[in-house]
């Protein structure tokens, strides 16, 4: 079945939707400014991996960020601009957010625009050895950091061993 979903802020998904009207299969989002992309989407959850943007004047990056734990596991993906400056979720155009992200978490430092290439700052806690990296990217290019960590949690008077791990992917589109 499809359908069409209006948000408040002028954004609207069309596409295939599930009998709890959910997005589930093919389906456009488009926000107000006319940006949109393509997707896959499974009862209501964006198939990263399946965005084809639309609308879109010259090069961006796309971040997917992915975090797992004990009892969580949550993603968000947003497409930033190939601009100077410290963004955060909340300062990215977000094209899906799971639950549990806060819109101030660090995300990415973009330090400088070239024609050829640009450069950031991955923070501390998307990076194994718990230093901040300084990277470039040029069009077309994929990169992927990662950081896991072992800890025990303690519920009901037990200890439980789980491990963090953190993921993000930076494409230069």
């Amino acid at each position: 079945m499809n359908k069409k979903i209006n948000y408040r802020n002028g954004d609207y998904y069309e596409g295939e939707v599930d009998k709890e009207g959910l997005p589930h299969g093919l389906g456009k989002y488009a926000f107000a400014d006319g940006v949109c992309y393509h997707a896959e989407w499974i009862f209501g959850y964006l198939q990263m991996d399946t965005v084809k943007f639309e609308n879109v004047s010259g090069h961006y990056l796309v971040v997917k960020i992915h975090s797992a734990g004990f009892d969580y596991n949550r993603w968000a993906m947003c497409m930033l601009p190939l601009e100077k400056g410290e963004y955060t979720l909340g300062g990215a155009r977000k094209l899906r957010c799971e639950k549990g992200w806060k819109d101030s978490h660090p995300l990415i430092t973009i330090t400088s625009v070239d024609e050829d290439k640009m450069s950031f700052v991955v923070p501390s806690h998307y990076v194994d050895g718990n230093d901040s990296v300084l990277d470039s990217i040029s069009s077309g290019e994929k990169k992927k950091y990662s950081y896991s960590r072992d800890c025990v949690a303690t519920i009901y008077d037990e200890d439980y061993d789980y491990t963090i791990k953190n993921e993000i992917v930076i494409e230069c589109k």
